[in-house]
């Protein structure tokens, strides 16, 4: 959804005037892909949104591009959580990346970065 945004400046004599109108596209929120804590130390939480019903997988890259792991979880229409452990991972920086598949073909894979300490 587009949303428009104005700034009314009130000056101390009670003058005031308007910024020009600018449009934010919101939709990309639900495209997004949140973690937490970040760094991690033992489990992480993702929280992502999926237009459907399904499966979706989760690998684990670390920063050469290496797939160190890959789990697929169900899913609900709308915004999931999902907890992994990365407990076994040594220190550094990895990729989370989101692969919808068949529940959802036209979502493309989505990735986030996040520090393992």
């Amino acid at each position: 959804s587009i949303r428009y945004y104005r700034l009314k400046q009130t000056d101390i004599d009670g003058q005031f005037s308007y910024s020009e109108t600018v449009a934010v596209n919101c939709a990309d929120r639900e495209g997004g892909v949140f973690i937490f804590p970040n760094p991690a130390t033992s489990e992480l939480n993702i929280t992502f949104y999926e237009a459907n019903k399904g499966d979706i997988g989760i690998e684990i890259i670390d920063i050469l591009g290496k797939v160190i792991s890959t789990e697929i979880y169900p899913t609900l229409k709308g915004y999931n959580k999902i907890a992994t452990t990365v407990i076994d991972l040594p220190t550094g920086i990895y990729y989370i990346m989101l692969k919808s598949g068949k529940s959802n073909p036209s979502q493309e894979d989505r990735q986030i970065r996040f520090v393992k300490e």
